[in-house]
């Protein structure tokens, strides 16, 4: 009795076959997965570095809208270390937790611009976060404004 060995190899050979196709679906789709999951962290990254920048943009501004001035609410927001000076330009460097730090990624810009009348004093607080790739967000302006006293207001 002859057997015919091309019969008996076939069913071995559709099996594996079937077993390779099998193993490229599923490394493809875990892959494809894997480039999801990758993709969704740095989204999930981004925006919490744009909600901790928002959340410090409001203690900026509720601090300037108190002082009136960008030094004084940059200390009260971060501390005596802030390392802003006196005039109407700031940048401070921050990390991830929006603290002051020299190597920083973020960066805060502060321009102030004030204008005196016989009324009172109208300061202007003009800030952007932003790092190496662009701007977190727009500009975020805020005012304050202190009346003199024995001024038009008071009267």
């Amino acid at each position: 009795m002859k057997t015919n060995s091309k019969a008996r190899l076939r069913p071995a050979n559709l099996f594996f076959i079937e077993l390779i196709v099998i193993l490229l679906f599923f490394s493809f789709s875990a892959a494809v997965i894997l480039g999801i999951f990758a993709a969704a962290d740095h989204r999930q990254k981004h925006s919490e570095l744009v909600e901790n920048a928002l959340i410090c943009s409001q203690s900026i501004a509720e601090a300037f809208a108190v002082t009136g001035d960008f030094t004084e609410a940059a200390e009260i927001v971060f501390g005596g270390d802030a390392g802003v000076s006196d005039g109407h330009i700031a940048e401070i460097r921050l990390d991830d937790n929006m603290m002051p730090c020299e190597d920083g990624e973020i960066i805060l810009s502060m321009l102030q611009n004030t204008n005196e009348t016989e009324a009172g004093r109208l300061s202007c607080l003009e800030f952007e976060f932003r790092t190496n790739k662009g701007k977190l967000f727009s500009p975020v302006i805020c005012e304050a404004y202190f009346p003199t006293k024995g001024g038009a207001a008071d009267e």
